[in-house]
């Protein structure tokens, strides 16, 4: 299954993919999803990040703990990223999402920040994560990543999700539904610039975004 959320009749609604079109869903959390009779033709454009996490915990190959981002740093996968800065690094990660007590499904995540000193990474305010398409309940084991005209297939390795829960149990005890675990499963950092454009392309859907400088002007 394949779950994401659109803007249907002025409120935000979970969907999934169904063939060439999503199906409308009930319920208000991903462990009460239920179908609806509506569909809705695919549109890649009108696709919104397929959940808002309380918070998003970002952890090494190594299951360590390193860094906590809220929920503003979360757009959808065919949004610009807005910078500050002439540079950025990316790196992607695996986006384990919390169910009830479970892992419910994975996702794909594009993460920007501003420096890199070794291990150390400056998230600042004015960066952004785009999420993939679709929560997943099922992840290959590689991907696709696209800078400007340079295509990198990536593997992904040591995907053990229920050691993942477990070590990041440990340290977060209240883990809310929709919460996500980015998993830097590979110390994988591209340098990109301001114009740069980005494409992902996994089993989670497509990331399309570039990056533009963030306007003050205001009319």
């Amino acid at each position: 299954m394949k779950i994401s959320r659109v803007n249907y009749n002025q409120k935000t609604k979970f969907v999934r993919l169904d063939g060439r079109y999503l199906r409308v869903l009930s319920g208000s959390n991903l462990e009460d999803l239920k179908d609806s009779e509506f569909l809705l033709l695919y549109s890649f454009e009108k696709i919104l990040a397929p959940i808002k996490p309380s918070k998003i915990i970002t952890i090494d190959s190594k299951f360590k703990f390193k860094f906590l981002r809220a929920n503003n740093c979360v757009v959808s996968p065919s949004s610009n990223v807005l910078t500050i800065k002439e540079e950025l690094y990316l790196t992607p990660q695996i986006g384990l999402v919390i169910g009830k007590n479970r892992i419910f499904g994975f996702l794909m995540v594009l993460s920007f920040f501003t420096d890199c000193f070794g291990d150390v990474r400056d998230y600042g305010l004015d960066t952004y994560s785009p999420f993939s398409e679709f929560i997943s309940n099922e992840i290959e084991d590689k991907f696709k990543l696209q800078i400007n005209e340079k295509i990198y297939e990536i593997k992904i390795k040591n995907l053990e999700k229920d050691k993942i829960f477990f070590e990041v149990k440990k340290f977060f005890h209240k883990l809310f539904i929709s919460d996500v675990i980015a998993y830097e499963f590979e110390d994988i950092v591209f340098k990109v610039k301001v114009n740069d454009f980005i494409k992902l392309e996994s089993s989670c859907g497509k990331i399309e975004t570039s990056i533009k400088l963030f306007n003050f002007n205001t009319t």
